[in-house]
C-alpha cells in the first residue's frame, strides 16, 4: 500500500532471555512515506503506558506531517526522538517533529548532528535543489539539530523501556546508531539492513559487511528487526539477504576494475546484472533503480582505489 501504518504487538521471546515481563512488551507502529513524491522510508514509534518514543522523521515535509498526525492520535507525549543515522530520509521532517513536540529530546551520535549541521556530504543541499519547498533549507535543519548525544554502549531510559546504543562506523551512513530494547529483543537498525530497496554503501562496503557479522554474532537469529526501508520481521533471513546483495556487488566492482578504472559501460552492466538479480527492489532518493545501481558501483570503486569514469551519481 501506499502508506504503511501497523499497530503491532510483540511477542514474548525466547525464554532463557527474555524476562518475566516481556508479554506486556511495547507496541510498535510504522508509517511508509508515500514513494509517488521521493521514496518510502519509515518513521517508528514505540507506544508505552507513559508516552510514544519516535525513530527517524522521513524525508520531505508532506510525509513528516502525515507521520505526525498518525503519532498525535495516539494522544500520548512523545518523550523522546531517535536520528539513527545523517541521511536525509532519517532527518528531513525533524523540524516538524520538534514544532509539534516541543519538549522531546532529540537524540543522535555526535558525527550524524555534526554531518546536519556541516553538510559535509553535500546532502542538504542537493535535496534542496531537487525537492524545493517540500525539504528544509540549511538554515531550518541548523536551528533544529538533535540536543542529546548520544555513543556506543549508551543506554537511554525513556517511557520506561531501557534503548542500549550500539553504534556502528562509516560504511552505509557515517555512523549508525542501532537501538535495542533486550527486554524484548527489538532492535531498530537504520539502514544496515533493508528490504526491497537498494542498499547503497556510500562509506565503505568492506566495513558494512564486517557489521554484518558483528550484528549476526551478537543477536539472536529471531529478533524482530525494523528497518529504514521496508517491514519488520526476524533477523536472519533479511540479514543474510543484506550480505548477499553486498557481497554480489563488491564481486562484480572488483571483476570490472581489474584496470584499475570503472568507466560508465562497466557500471552500466554492473547495474544491469544486478537488476536482473534482484528484480524486485526499487530505487531510492527519487532515483529509478538502474541509476542508483550504477552510482553504487561507482562508489564501491571509488572504495577500492580504483578510477570513476561514470558520470553515474544520485541526483
Amino acid at each position: 500500500p501506499a502508506v504503511a501504518l501497523a499497530a503491532l504487538a510483540t511477542p514474548a521471546l525466547l525464554a532463557d532471555s527474555a524476562p518475566a515481563h516481556a508479554a506486556t512488551a511495547p507496541t510498535v507502529h510504522s508509517f511508509a512515506a508515500q514513494p509517488k513524491l521521493v521514496d518510502t522510508t519509515n518513521t517508528h514509534w514505540i507506544e508505552t503506558d507513559e508516552g510514544v518514543i519516535v525513530i527517524d522523521t522521513q524525508r520531505v515535509f508532506p510525509e513528516a506531517e502525515r507521520a505526525v498526525r498518525h503519532i498525535q492520535r495516539t494522544g500520548k507525549p512523545v518523550l523522546g526522538i531517535f536520528i539513527t543515522h545523517a541521511h536525509t530520509d532519517h532527518y528531513g521532517g525533524l523540524s516538524l517533529f520538534k514544532a509539534a513536540f516541543p519538549d522531546a529530546p532529540v537524540f543522535a551520535a555526535a558525527e550524524t548532528t555534526r554531518s546536519m549541521r556541516e553538510d559535509s556530504r553535500g546532502y542538504n543541499a542537493a535535496r534542496k535543489a531537487r525537492h524545493g519547498d517540500i525539504f528544509p533549507s540549511q538554515t531550518v535543519i541548523s536551528a533544529n539539530l538533535p540536543d542529546r548525544t548520544i555513543d556506543d554502549g549508551d543506554v537511554i531510559e525513556l517511557g520506561g523501556l531501557s534503548f542500549e546504543v550500539h553504534k556502528m562506523g562509516p560504511s552505509e551512513a557515517e555512523v549508525t546508531a542501532m537501538l535495542y530494547l533486550r527486554d524484548h529483543d527489538l532492535l531498530f537498525v537504520g539502514d544496515l539492513i533493508n528490504d526491497g530497496f537498494v542498499p547503497a554503501p556510500l562509506e565503505s562496503l568492506d566495513n558494512w559487511l564486517v557489521q554484518l557479522d558483528e550484528i549476526e554474532a551478537r543477536y539472536a537469529a529471531d529478533t524482530t528487526i525494523y528497518i529504514g526501508h521496508g517491514p519488520h520481521g526476524p533477523l536472519a533471513p533479511a540479514l543474510a539477504a543484506q550480505r548477499a546483495y553486498l557481497e554480489d556487488l563488491g564481486a562484480a566492482v572488483t571483476a570490472a576494475i581489474g584496470d584499475g578504472v570503472l568507466d560508465g559501460a562497466e557500471a552500466e552492466t554492473i547495474a544491469f546484472d544486478l537488476e536482473a538479480r534482484y528484480p524486485y527492489w526499487h530505487g531510492v532518493g527519487g532515483n529509478a533503480r538502474i541509476e542508483v545501481l550504477s552510482a553504487v558501483a561507482g562508489f564501491v570503486a571509488e572504495q577500492r582505489g580504483a578510477e570513476v569514469r561514470s558520470d553515474a551519481a544520485f541526483r
